[in-house]
């Protein structure tokens, strides 16, 4: 799941702004993915994938869940660090803050990374891979929240329900950043 979820980001503007430029890169962008995978989704469950061999992955954060606390930061702030590099330190603390200060307070599911392998782009993996959450979200009233700075993927973000609701640029020249929301739709299946 993380070499496919790796794959899936390697054009990524905001992966490819935060994540070291070394030699360390591949690594890097793995132990990201490691790190948001085992760290922040996937003790509360949901992390979704594809049936039999694994070609894409939805990672998400239930309800008053995305926020990291100081002691789950020091934790984690090993591997993140190996992930993005000394030199790269000020960009992700900068892009966090964004986020952060972007984030909406009111309940919801945060998609904190979908991606579907290259090879098997354009086939309504993304939308299956949303699907089980956003149906989630629908019977519970409850909003879902994401972020990208992959333009390309904004169709598909916007096909689910999600609307932009504010967008802002990266410090330093860093890409620029697509907040976007989706409200609950009553008696929706979200397939």
């Amino acid at each position: 799941m993380v070499q496919v979820l790796a794959r899936a980001f390697a054009q990524d503007p905001s992966i490819d702004w935060t994540i070291r430029a070394d030699g360390g890169r591949a690594r890097g962008t793995e132990l990201f993915f490691e790190t948001v995978l085992n760290r922040m989704t996937l003790p509360f469950g949901d992390v979704w994938t594809t049936e039999g061999a694994i070609r894409g992955a939805a990672l998400w954060t239930p309800p008053g869940k995305w926020k990291l606390g100081l002691l789950e930061q020091l934790v984690m702030a090993p591997a993140m660090l190996s992930a993005f590099g000394w030199s790269r330190l000020r960009r992700v603390l900068d892009s966090m803050d964004l986020v952060q200060r972007h984030h909406p307070s009111a309940p919801h599911y945060y998609l904190q990374s979908i991606g579907v392998d290259p090879d098997h782009q354009g086939h309504g993996l993304g939308k299956a891979l949303m699907a089980p959450v956003l149906a989630r979200c629908d019977s519970e009233g409850v909003g879902a929240f994401l972020e990208t700075a992959q333009v390309r993927n904004l169709p598909l973000y916007r096909s689910r329900g999600f609307e932009e609701v504010s967008r802002a640029q990266l410090a330093g020249g860093g890409p620029t950043m697509y907040f976007m929301w989706r409200k609950p739709i009553a008696g929706s299946k979200s397939a």
